[in-house]
């Protein structure tokens, strides 16, 4: 007997041509979901397209970040001279002001000076909607060292305030140790929507 692997009969190699194509039909049918899908050329293009239309969204995203963070800034620096008061209820503002106008007041050392900050009030000014000014009466008795202590304060304040009116004058001819200054100053307020701007956010509280 002669050994070694037989040859295949005709018969049999034309079965095996029949079970294969059944065999990757069954495969397919019944275990098809289980094999990966085999990218088309069609497809890895239209996943390229994707991707691509991804990093140019990307790039606009960080295109506005850039500018809104540019506007900002530049928001923040044109600020700077201005009171920012965020309180949108009128009498809450007045107070506030008045706060301010005596805590710029105090660093000019004035204990135990008489004065007064009164009649604090909002004044809107033409074709603006983010700017208004604020203003408030000032009367003060004081030695003309402290009055020009309290000047000079006024000029040195990182807000800015101006004297929209202001006299000095001696409270007796005949003694000028005691000066009357009444005057009234002025500054410019940041509505609370720019505010919200100028600090990044989107919304102002009620």
């Amino acid at each position: 007997m002669s050994g070694g692997l037989q040859k295949p009969s005709v018969r049999q190699g034309i079965l095996i041509l029949i079970l294969i194509p059944v065999a990757v039909l069954f495969v397919h049918r019944y275990f098809g979901h289980l094999l990966p899908d085999l990218p088309t050329a069609a497809r890895v293009r239209a996943e390229e397209d994707l991707l691509e239309k991804r990093r140019e969204q990307l790039r606009t995203l960080e295109d506005q970040r850039s500018a809104r963070a540019a506007q900002l800034e530049e928001l923040r620096s044109l600020a700077a001279p201005l009171w920012l008061i965020e309180d949108r209820n009128a009498a809450r503002q007045k107070t506030l002001l008045q706060n301010e106008v005596n805590r710029v007041l105090a660093k000019a050392n004035i204990r135990g000076v008489d004065y007064q900050v009164v009649n604090p009030r909002r004044l809107d000014l033409p074709d603006k909607t983010l700017i208004y000014e604020v203003e408030a009466t000032v009367n003060m008795t004081a030695s003309m060292r402290e009055i020009s202590r309290v000047l000079a304060e006024v000029d040195r304040s990182p807000q800015t305030l101006t004297w929209s009116q202001c006299s000095i004058a001696p409270l007796n001819l005949r003694d000028t140790s005691k000066v009357r200054l009444t005057g009234t100053l002025r500054a410019r307020v940041l509505s609370p929507e720019a505010v919200a701007l100028v600090r990044g956010g989107s919304e102002v509280p009620p």
